[in-house]
């Protein structure tokens, strides 16, 4: 087994470690199960799981390996980044599981993963993760899918559901949000890192949804013509416009970026027009300190597994699953006309890549798959 690990204190620092087949036997117990991860989504989704890693309790779904040199107590530096991917059952010792079945879900940019199935629930179900280092983190995280069970089930869009299911099921879950708090008054919805997937995919929403005030989306100048021609957008601002063209109107603000320069500077711009902002990702996740003119008694952070809890309370399981199905399925049909996949074969290629998805350089339209 082979792991994929970044530092706590510099994500700049990566590191591959592994792990022999005997010391992976040993870890398993009765009711676990041993998965092989096939494949993998990264993008800049996976850079907000980093920097909130101890804030948000992402370090704590995957244990990271000890390395040669860590010492009897393993070092507690480095940390397991979630991506989202899919895994092939390979050895089972629990009932509800067996040997080929293949999971959605998270997972670590990894080759294996020791996982510890609920023993209380069918095999017809979702699988839920019950180790007991995930026991306090979110049920959304901690719930994989039998993509063998599901009908219609198609390989061809593995690499689409893992690059995109995440970032538009908060696409959704934004736009559910919004709508139902009314807009917040606002007569513009302003989305900064327009050209981000999550705010491609809630752009398309507001798109679609008639009672939706108009768009605006806020973009680096090397995306401006990527972004217009996409024609999500009623208007296509870049960072460096934001003072001179942003119409002041009332204005709700989702905040994709997590630079805190350039959302204090749109909140100054509006003023007592920006009426709410929310904020949900960490595109420029480098320069999320400052920001002394946001205006934070109006301000929230994002938490997608509320929504997601609280509809499934209202809504029940199966109305849940048909209503984001059908968004993440129209959501995956606009995507094939601008997104380009790249994949790359094995963890040794996933630095660069992870490099690339850090510091921003890698281009809108296009997306990494990595195949461990």
């Amino acid at each position: 087994m082979t792991q994929f690990q970044i530092s706590k204190t510099d994500p700049a620092r990566t590191r591959l470690i592994d792990v022999t087949p005997a010391d992976y036997a040993a870890s398993m117990g009765e009711g676990d199960a041993l998965v092989r991860v096939d494949r993998f989504g990264l993008s800049s989704n996976n850079i907000t799981y980093v920097v909130l890693g101890d804030r948000l309790g992402y370090w704590q779904f995957f244990t990271a390996a000890h390395g040669p040199d860590d010492g009897d107590e393993g070092d507690h530096e480095w940390g397991v980044m979630p991506v989202w991917g899919f895994a092939d059952v390979v050895e089972s010792r629990c009932a509800n599981l067996e040997v080929g079945e293949r999971l959605f879900g998270y997972f670590p940019p990894a080759t294996h993963l020791v996982m510890h199935p609920d023993a209380s629930r069918s095999a017809q179900s979702p699988l839920v993760d019950a180790s007991a280092h995930r026991a306090d983190l979110p049920p959304t995280y901690n719930t994989y899918q039998r993509v063998l069970q599901e009908p219609g089930y198609d390989p061809g869009d593995d690499d689409l559901r893992m690059l995109l299911n995440p970032l538009q099921t908060t696409a959704w879950a934004l736009w559910e949000a919004l709508r139902e708090a009314a807009w917040f008054s606002a007569e513009q919805v302003v989305i900064v890192s327009a050209s981000s997937k999550t705010g491609l995919g809630l752009a398309s929403a507001l798109k679609r949804d008639q009672s939706s005030p108009k768009t605006v989306g806020i973009t680096a100048p090397k995306n401006r013509d990527f972004v217009i021609g996409l024609g999500l957008y009623d208007q296509v601002v870049t960072y460096d416009e934001i003072e001179s063209t942003l119409s002041q109107r009332p204005s709700v603000v989702v905040d994709m970026a997590g630079s805190g320069a350039v959302l204090g500077r749109v909140h100054h711009h509006l003023g007592e027009a920006m009426l709410h902002s929310i904020n949900v990702g960490l595109t420029h996740w480098d320069e999320a300190s400052g920001g002394q003119d946001i205006i934070r008694e109006r301000s929230e952070m994002f938490f997608v597994p509320g929504v997601i809890q609280e509809r499934m309370k209202q809504w029940g399981a199966a109305e849940f699953d048909r209503v984001t199905q059908d968004f993440l399925l129209r959501s995956f049909a606009e995507s094939r006309d601008w997104l380009t996949i790249e994949s790359v074969q094995g963890l040794e290629g996933l630095a660069a890549k992870y490099a690339m998805v850090r510091d921003g350089s890698l281009t809108p339209g296009h997306a990494i798959v990595v195949a461990p």
